[in-house]
């Protein structure tokens, strides 16, 4: 009955979203493209501390480096648009890969401080090659067309960037939900739930640690290379810390481990930030920073998890 519900407003939501841009004005539609392409990032933590208890503050590299080398793939290489999402991907992998193999080794808080240093070489490394980078100015470039024979659909269409990043979300939401209810996705679980417990029971912890990692970082390049993509804009604050405590902050309000909470979280947040920016430009640090103390005290399992438990609460009476 709860999979059923979960498929059918999974279905519905969708099916909203598919109407949209026959609804909505061109500002509309590419503001919620934005919030589709950072909920694919959101998505991507969730799964390194949601579902396996790991709080990395350098979840911005892998995204960096996707958007980056998605970009750089069309304005050097003029790679066409497919080729250029697996290159961001490729090069977020690869970083995942080589970073992940000494930082899952670290535990606890060693881990946090190892990843938000990484975060910080990574930034002032794309400082430094400005030449390639182009520092916080960026570039811009053209994103390819999708072509379906005879049909050229150009990326400077709204429309077409909000299709293409709701398809590939959705595809990317997919995958994740059934990567977390499959063997592995149970070990992630175990490890956030008690680490030693799993190394006494036999789990190689530190390999699924390095798995989740690696993972979740090539699916943040993955999230960075569709950014670029539907932004045609690439620079290097995407680099920057910020952009891993920005995960953190839609993860913890919609609710850890869920994976519909990370996108709850950003969609709502990104809401408030824009209505904010008209009312009071300096308010939306401060309500966040008051509403995260507020769910860390009263809905430790962010808006999600109140839902669930308000909704368990009516049913059992």
């Amino acid at each position: 009955m709860k999979d059923s519900l979960q498929r059918l407003s999974f279905a519905f939501a969708i099916a909203a979203l598919t109407i949209f841009p026959w609804l909505g004005n061109s500002y509309q539609i590419s503001f919620l493209t934005s919030i589709l392409v950072w909920a694919l990032y959101a998505l991507s933590f969730d799964l390194l501390f949601g579902y396996t208890g790991l709080l990395s503050l350098g979840h911005s590299v892998y995204f960096g480096l996707g958007a980056y080398g998605a970009a750089l793939a069309i304005k050097q290489l003029h790679l066409s648009l497919w080729l250029a999402l697996l290159v961001g991907m490729g090069i977020a992998l690869l970083a995942a890969l080589a970073i992940g193999l000494f930082v899952v080794r670290v535990k606890s808080h060693g881990f946090i401080i190892i990843t938000a240093v990484t975060s910080l070489v990574f930034y002032l490394l794309a400082q430094s090659g400005r030449e390639l980078t182009h520092g916080n100015d960026g570039f811009s470039f053209t994103t390819p067309p999708i072509v379906f024979g005879l049909v050229d659909w150009s990326f400077s269409n709204p429309i077409v960037r909000f299709y293409f990043a709701l398809i590939i979300v959705t595809l990317a939401f997919l995958a994740l939900w059934w990567l977390v209810r499959t063997p592995l996705g149970q070990a992630f679980r175990l490890i956030r739930e008690n680490e030693v417990r799993a190394e006494i029971i036999g789990y190689p912890v530190t390999q699924l640690k390095f798995m989740a990692f690696v993972i979740a970082g090539t699916f943040a390049g993955f999230a960075g290379a569709v950014y670029a993509l539907t932004n045609r804009f690439v620079s290097t604050e995407l680099f920057h810390w910020t952009i891993s405590a920005d995960a953190i902050i839609w993860t913890l309000f919609g609710g850890a481990g869920t994976l519909i909470g990370p996108v709850v979280g950003t969609g709502l947040l990104f809401w408030v930030k824009e209505w904010l920016s008209e009312v009071w430009k300096t308010g939306y640090p401060l309500l966040v920073g008051l509403v995260i103390l507020l769910l860390i005290r009263f809905a430790p399992d962010g808006l999600v998890g109140l839902a669930r438990r308000l909704i368990g609460r009516r049913n059992s009476t």
